[in-house]
């Protein structure tokens, strides 16, 4: 039986919280702890880094990940940290003991708090309270051998096809996180490479997010020369290709294999379908990056005009953990990786005479979880850079105004609307000028650049 992933909040001052993590991972192997803070402490024995970095770790498992969110809680990071952890392993969050005026913070704690009340593999501790003894990962042997779930076994299944079967059918893989999505991917790939396949090429929107891809393939072509970007096995080549590069080259391949495929744009996946007559798309469904739903929903159009014959797999079955994780269902709920809007048979009566439109508060949207879940799956749906970041910008940020058309109390549609100061009149003009780009400020930004409007800067927006 896999076990369950534990989690434990800590919240008190800062002392306190080192030294009672010390004692909750003294089982732990420091080496396989992750340890994310701005205050990097090299003689900690962990390995520690910034939270910004945290998405340079996917791909990669810790028996342990300690995010320390006492200053700084980065969603995205939380986000993406999560599923590095191991089965049976633990994620400590280390939360400030000084109240916070953050709605974000205060619904995070609040759905933390109800997991403590319902799992048992779930802790909050404060200051002064008695330590909860930890389960440390038994050590596996290592093996190299590769076996494939029944899950895994019917998409590469699907992807053998996509080379063996007809031309322009591709396949569109999808998955939650955990699922062995790269996984797949690395040994269709290798098995192509075993039946005389001589070029299968990979792309995705970094070489980081396929390292799994090629580990796994290079464990099933134990002869083959293997770098972190190419496998070379009697001339065959299985090799990584950023996407804009692909698309500008005359590149023939017998597969295309495209990782992660809803973080590149929609044209560029467009381009990509076309150009090549045998390829496979996977994508995570409900990612930290918030991609998933938008991408399945817009590119699903695509496929069925340019290659109505497209097949689709979906993946369910989680590999890293167990079945019903309750950390991964903390995730989602936390970070609303899987808010949807509201459902079509609900608004299909909906029109212009039985419509309301109201502007929103903050409050108003953590009060009500449904409301909340229905504006922020709009944005998902809409907008396929939607990040769980988004959601604690909903929440805090004060410049911030929600203006919602609802029927029968369901959303409709949605406007986030951000107010924009002006610009000092030296500021206006380095941006009149060309010398300056802000960040943010679009109004008066593009009425200063591209309208030539000088006194553009005067107003607020």
């Amino acid at each position: 039986m896999i076990p369950q992933r534990q989690c434990i909040f800590l919240q008190g001052d800062t002392e306190w919280c080192h030294s009672s993590l010390n004692t909750l991972l003294a089982d732990f192997e420091q080496q396989n702890t992750l340890y994310l803070s701005q205050h990097i402490t090299p003689d900690s024995g962990y390995k520690t880094i910034p939270q910004k970095q945290a998405q340079q770790q996917l791909g990669k498992e810790f028996d342990a990940v300690v995010f320390d969110a006492t200053e700084e809680f980065s969603p995205d990071s939380f986000g993406a940290i999560v599923g590095t952890v191991k089965a049976g392993g633990a994620l400590i969050v280390l939360l400030s003991s000084t109240a916070s005026e953050s709605l974000w913070l205060k619904r995070f704690r609040d759905i933390a708090n109800e997991f403590c009340t319902e799992y048992d593999c779930f802790f909050s501790i404060e200051q002064g309270d008695e330590l909860p003894t930890l389960m440390a990962l038994q050590k596996k042997p290592s093996s190299q051998e590769v076996l494939a779930t029944a899950d895994q076994s019917t998409a590469i299944e699907a992807i053998l096809k996509v080379v063996s079967g007809h031309r322009r059918r591709p396949l569109v893989l999808s998955s939650d996180r955990g699922r062995g999505k790269s996984a797949v991917l690395g040994m269709a790939a290798a098995e192509l490479i075993k039946q005389g396949k001589q070029s299968i090429i990979v792309t995705a929107p970094s070489l980081a997010t396929v390292a799994s891809l090629f580990e796994y393939a290079g464990r099933l072509l134990p002869e083959a020369k293997v770098s972190n970007s190419d496998i070379e096995l009697d001339g065959a080549q299985i090799r990584f290709i950023a996407p804009d590069a692909l698309l500008e080259s005359d590149i023939k391949a017998d597969l295309v294999l495209v990782d992660e495929a809803a973080a590149i744009p929609a044209a560029m996946l467009e381009q990509l379908l076309k150009k090549f007559s045998r390829i496979a798309f996977a994508s995570t469904i409900h990612g930290y990056e918030g991609t998933g739903l938008g991408f399945a929903i817009r590119f699903k159009h695509t496929l069925d005009d340019t290659t109505p014959n497209w097949r689709s797999v979906k993946m369910t079955q989680p590999i890293r953990w167990a079945e019903n994780d309750a950390l991964e269902a903390f995730s989602f709920k936390a970070l609303l990786l899987d808010a949807e809007p509201a459902r079509d048979e609900l608004l299909a009566a909906a029109n212009v005479d039985n419509v309301a439109i109201e502007v929103i508060t903050a409050q108003q949207l953590l009060a009500d979880e449904r409301l909340l879940a229905e504006v922020f799956g709009l944005m998902v749906m809409a907008h396929y850079r939607t990040r769980p970041s988004d959601l604690q910008m909903m929440l805090d940020r004060d410049d911030m105004t929600i203006v919602v058309m609802r029927y029968q109390h369901h959303v409709v549609a949605s406007a986030w609307c951000i107010a924009e100061p002006a610009l000092s009149p030296a500021l206006a003009q380095q941006v009149y000028d060309g010398e300056r780009r802000l960040k943010g400020q679009l109004c008066p930004q593009s009425l200063l650049v591209h309208a030539g409007l000088l006194d553009a800067g005067r107003y607020h927006y």
